[in-house]
């Protein structure tokens, strides 16, 4: 269970960017609702500075189940999770 959760994206370009940043993300059958608050621009060490847990995508033989790839036929899509630094605040 995570509480008032951070959420970081990390986009290959800025129109992307502000494209999710005019939209929200529903998980657990739409019981959860992350709205984005603001946009914010940062540098790849920047990121990597941030503590926290982060999804690596990944094959099958490493990661674990994290969904269905709805552009590609329903492919399973599987990663590893990662810990940064301390990611309890």
């Amino acid at each position: 269970v995570m509480l008032n959760p951070h959420l970081y994206l990390c986009f290959a370009n800025e129109q992307d960017a502000e494209i999710a940043l005019q939209q929200s993300i529903c998980l657990c059958r739409n019981e959860d609702l992350l709205f984005p608050e603001q946009m914010q621009v940062m540098s790849f060490e920047e990121f990597d500075e941030i503590e926290g847990f982060e999804l690596h995508f990944s094959d099958s033989e490493r990661g674990f189940k994290v969904g269905h790839n709805r552009f590609d036929e329903a492919s399973e899509m599987f990663g590893e999770l990662k810990v940064y630094g301390n990611p309890i605040r």
